[in-house]
């Protein structure tokens, strides 16, 4: 039987990742994710519930410059600094989109994951504090930079509890993370970079 994915926009692909057609298109996605939820009485899907994705944006005009690791990069790009709204206590698990991508192509090949509307975790099993992150991301945009990168923010006991977001159970279909963090982190830097030099984009940001 032919396994498709749908996607937030309606948007439909095959197991070999070509597109089909919209199948929704011009709803919104609340009523999209309704549809794509009944369907499974009807075709074989697979429900991926996902964490916290990190990665860099196909081109700095997308907006999603409020993501932890995005805004954070673009703070170490456009300021020269990282700065915290906040103590940075709070605990997420990341993944990155490299693996995101991975998951969905490994998701319609599989027999395993395609069936009977089987409700799978998608994590990075990383669980960071947002300063953490921080401390990361300024590690690595010194390196790239070539010029220290503070972490500032109010004084404070970071105390958020460590997050443990299970993906055995789509591990055990065959699938392993292999994402690099760092990788990840320096491609979004160098976005960053480019549309500062072009003066095409600085965005504001949010705060934490």
């Amino acid at each position: 039987m032919e396994h498709y994915m749908i996607e937030a926009d309606g948007t439909a692909r095959r197991r070999d990742e070509t597109r089909v057609g919209a199948l929704f298109s011009g709803l919104p996605p609340a009523t999209i994710y309704a549809l794509g939820f009944m369907s499974t009485t009807l075709l074989p899907v697979w429900i991926g519930t996902m964490s916290n994705a990190y990665g860099a944006p196909v081109n700095p005009r997308i907006d999603r410059w409020t993501l932890v690791f995005n805004d954070l990069c673009r703070q170490a790009v456009v300021s020269g600094e990282i700065v915290l709204a906040t103590a940075g206590g709070q605990h997420r698990d990341f993944i990155s989109l490299h693996d995101v991508g991975r998951a969905v192509v490994h998701a319609l090949r599989s027999d395993a994951v395609m069936h009977d509307g089987e409700v799978f975790n998608l994590g990075g099993r990383t669980s960071l504090s947002i300063r953490e992150v921080a401390a990361i991301v300024a590690r690595v945009a010194e390196n790239e930079l070539g010029a220290p990168i503070p972490v500032r923010g109010p004084e404070g006991r970071v105390t958020g509890a460590r997050v443990n977001y299970d993906i055995t159970k789509f591990e055990a279909t065959g699938f392993r993370l292999s994402g690099s963090m760092e990788e990840e982190i320096v491609a979004t830097l160098a976005i960053c970079r480019r549309a500062v030099e072009e003066g095409s984009w600085v965005p504001a940001s949010p705060a934490r």
